[in-house]
């Protein structure tokens, strides 16, 4: 349920704070990218083994995803409670709700674009952007 609605002066002030804020996701998301895979290679060299140092390295590296998944989580959780909707964190794509001649639209902003300078309809999505 939409709570609030967007202007697209409001939407052009959380800029700087959503920027950084999605720009460490995709920072973490690489990270967690690269330990998926030593992860996968130690799990392939510690079966049958018993484990061992690379078993350790396994456990610490799995923990180390964990924890990072859950600092992803956390700031996904933040921008949904300013009442954004990150619709794709690897294209950094987030809407806002807002209004449009008495329908409800999305404002689209995108990482990289300086400012929020499209919409679309609540049924069409990024495909469906149009200049403001």
């Amino acid at each position: 349920m939409i709570t609030h609605y967007f202007t697209v002066e409001e939407t052009n002030a959380m800029l700087p704070w959503l920027r950084e804020t999605v720009r460490k996701i995709l920072h973490l998301q690489g990270q967690i990218n690269a330990l998926a895979e030593r992860v996968q290679f130690l799990g392939k060299r510690t079966k049958g083994n018993g484990g061992g140092a690379l078993g350790n390295e396994l456990a610490q590296r799995q923990a180390e995803i964990k924890s990072m998944l859950d600092e992803v989580n956390e700031l996904g959780k933040q921008i949904q409670e300013k009442g954004c909707i990150l619709r794709d964190a690897d294209k950094s794509i987030v809407d806002f709700p807002a209004q449009r001649e008495g329908r409800e639209i999305y404002l689209c902003w995108r990482l990289g674009e300086d400012e929020v300078k499209f919409w679309h309809e609540v049924d069409s999505g990024f495909a469906g952007r149009q200049p403001l």
